[in-house]
C-alpha cells in the first residue's frame, strides 16, 4: 500500500518535471521567435540583472520558516501568522534597490526596462 503511494508519488512528480521542461521549451522558444536578437539581448540582460537581487528579496526567511516548523510542528501556526510583515518590508527594499542600481550602473535605455521588470 505504501510502496505503491511512493511510486505513484514518484512518476507523478517525472510527469510534472517532463511537462515543465517541455512547456519552458516552447515558451522560449516563442519568446525567441517574437523578440528577434538585439531585443532578446536586452530582455537577457535586464531578466539576469533583476534576477541576482532576487536572492536578496527573501534574506532567506523561506528556509527559516520551513526549518523551525519542522523543528516544532506545533509552532507552524504563530510563525506563520507573524511573517507577512517581513516579506512586504524586503520587497519593497528589492524594488527599490532594483531601480537605484539600474539607473546608476546600466545604460539609460535599460533603466526605464530594469524598472519595469523589478
Amino acid at each position: 500500500m505504501i510502496r505503491s503511494m511512493v511510486v505513484r508519488n514518484i512518476l507523478s512528480r517525472l510527469g510534472s518535471e517532463k511537462h515543465q521542461l517541455s512547456l519552458a521549451f516552447v515558451a522560449s522558444v516563442l519568446l525567441v521567435r517574437y523578440l528577434g536578437i538585439e531585443r532578446l539581448g536586452q530582455y537577457s540582460y535586464v531578466s539576469t540583472f533583476a534576477s541576482l537581487f532576487g536572492l536578496l528579496a527573501g534574506f532567506g526567511l523561506p528556509i527559516l520558516l520551513t526549518r523551525e516548523v519542522a523543528r516544532d510542528k506545533n509552532s507552524a501556526r504563530p510563525v506563520s501568522r507573524d511573517s507577512p510583515g517581513p516579506p512586504i518590508c524586503t520587497l519593497s527594499a528589492h524594488f527599490i534597490l532594483v531601480l537605484i542600481s539600474g539607473v546608476v550602473f546600466n545604460p539609460p535605455e535599460l533603466a526605464c526596462l530594469l524598472g519595469s521588470l523589478a
